[in-house]
């Protein structure tokens, strides 16, 4: 077994070592001189107390000044810069895992889940910032601690025998609890993220639960019950933490009873030695408190380190391409056609659930096609296919008549604008040029939405909106995308009949006559004379008419 993986917060340290480009070996040096220093400072007090009473000497203070100024110098240097080094480390990690993110395939980001995501990057960076300055803190207690302890031994050998058998039995005693308090910590971490998934519930399902007093109360009792194992953890990973405490210090307050009244009788030790010693013990139990009060924050600190390395390798398998933000001009659509193509969703245990296809389908340019189907038929499925958000599993996706690559699916991608079912607008149209903002103002008067919200400095001053509203707005940010092709689903679905009716009639064929093409998810059979095509999905397998 690693000694060192048995110390808690040494995963964090290791991983601020691997992570900065900051120099931490100076930082550590200076831990050490200021462990030294600390140790050295009650050297100093002892020697002058030793003195008093015998000729006036400056040195003595000269040298405890020297030594507490050096002492702080060297706290404050390593505090500082190992706080600094977590911060930028913190940093450097939240860009890289955005990048990961951006790079991911959306089934990656389906099968992890945005909530764990969101978990790991707010939960554990700001666990592990908190602790950093706890952890540097502590590692110069224990410089002190050791340097403390041989200032004993050069006292009294037999002091040091009797310190070191104090600190080895403190130890053993946090061995001996350290997997029942690493095993609450992780427990409690899990019941947390339960619990907080269950509060987003409630507050997402507000209207429903207000509705339904049983359903209400069901949810309740089931937060309740979280709410209970969570703090059932915590309560056992702080009797775990609490034991280990006043075992410590029980350890280190009967050394102190022992060398203030048995020692001297047995031992027959001068009552300077037993001064000292006692002394420098009631020193360190100040630092020793430290760190074994940090304790459960060290490992926390461990475990939200291994969390963001799961979610950092869970990342790294859902990224099958690696572009160069290489992105090819968007200006013009060749035709886009899928042959054989089929898809399955898989699941945690690599089982298949729908499958789609084979699918043989073709998107002419500038043309309107539409595409209709029950529920779970595989509608969306096949969007996100076209859109090359989705990868198939068998078949080919062809680009102006060229199969396309794993390699080539970045660029793909770039044609296609589409609002989802399951659409996010923007707090503010990012990556649109200022250039194109002009064109807001006329488009939201053309989607007779101006009277609700406006267009100001690159963003729409207000979202409040209902969802047919919202759709509107998510449609304007499509076409200031100016991508060739414009993908719907079920966008009509939301708006009032006026609206609705104009927007097959009108607007779709203005869109295409503007050079769009237009692939659509509807359901409504009375506008089916705007499209230019018609395809019907059944059960994941696609006809025409």
């Amino acid at each position: 077994m690693n000694i060192a993986s048995l110390l808690p917060g040494s995963r964090l340290v290791r991983f601020v070592f691997d992570e900065t480009d900051r120099p931490l070996g100076r930082v550590l040096m200076f831990g050490v001189i200021s462990g030294i220093a600390g140790a050295l400072v009650l050297a100093a007090i002892n020697h002058g107390a030793q003195a008093v009473g015998g000729a006036p000497d400056i040195q003595p203070l000269l040298l405890f000044a020297g030594l507490l100024g050096l002492f702080l110098y060297s706290k404050r240097y390593s505090l500082i810069n190992a706080i600094l080094a977590v911060e930028e480390m913190l940093e450097q990690v939240r860009g890289r895992v955005a990048d990961k993110v951006a790079r991911s395939e959306l089934v990656a980001i389906e099968k992890i889940g945005p909530s764990y995501i969101f978990n790991r990057l707010s939960q554990d960076t700001v666990l592990i910032s908190d602790s950093a300055h706890v952890i540097f803190a502590s590692f110069g207690a224990l410089i002190m601690l050791v340097f403390a302890t041989i200032y004993i031994a050069l006292v009294s050998f037999e002091g040091f025998l009797m310190t070191a058998v104090a600190v080895g039995l403190g130890v053993l005693t946090f061995i001996s609890r350290r997997g029942a308090i690493i095993e609450s910590v992780q427990e409690a971490t899990r019941k947390e993220v339960e619990f907080l998934a269950s509060v987003d519930q409630s507050l997402k399902g507000f209207k429903e639960l207000k509705l339904n007093r049983g359903k209400a109360a069901d949810i309740l009792r089931t937060q309740r019950r979280i709410g209970s194992a969570l703090a059932e953890q915590k309560k056992r990973a702080g009797r775990n933490q609490t034991f280990v405490m006043m075992f410590s210090q029980g350890f280190f307050y009967t050394l102190l009873g022992v060398v203030v009244f048995v020692w001297p009788v047995v031992m027959h030790e001068p009552i300077e030695t037993v001064i000292k010693v006692s002394a420098t013990i009631l020193f360190i139990i100040g630092p020793i408190d430290l760190v074994v009060g940090s304790l459960p924050l060290f490992i926390e600190a461990d475990i939200a380190v291994d969390n963001l390395k799961e979610l950092e390798r869970k990342l790294d398998g859902g990224i099958r391409t690696n572009p160069k933000d290489q992105v090819q001009s968007t200006a013009s659509f060749s035709g886009v056609s899928l042959s054989q193509v089929e898809f399955q969703y898989p699941t945690e245990e690599d089982e298949s659930t729908f499958k789609l296809g084979p699918i043989d389908l073709e998107i002419n340019p500038g043309e309107i096609l539409f595409i209709v189907g029950g529920n779970g038929s595989g509608k969306s499925t096949l969007l996100k296919l076209i859109t090359g958000l989705y990868y198939p599993d068998r078949g080919e996706v062809l680009s102006g008549g060229r199969p396309l690559s794993e390699e080539g699916y970045e660029n793909y991608r770039q044609q296609f604008s589409a609002v989802f079912t399951d659409f996010y607008l923007f707090d503010r149209l990012y990556g649109i040029s200022p250039v194109s903002w002009a064109e807001a103002d006329r488009l939201l008067e053309w989607l007779e939405i101006s009277k609700k919200t406006r267009f100001q400095e690159g963003r729409f001053t207000n979202l409040n909106l209902s969802t047919g509203q919202r759709k509107r707005l998510a449609l304007i940010s499509a076409i200031l995308e100016e991508r060739p092709v414009l993908v719907f689903d079920e966008i009509a679905a939301d708006q009032d009949p006026r609206f609705r009716r104009r927007f097959y009639e009108e607007i779709l064929p203005e869109l295409r006559n503007l050079g769009y093409t237009i692939v659509a998810v509807t359901h409504d059979d009375r506008y089916f004379s705007s499209a230019d095509r018609i395809l019907f999905m059944e059960e994941g397998r696609l006809t025409s008419k």
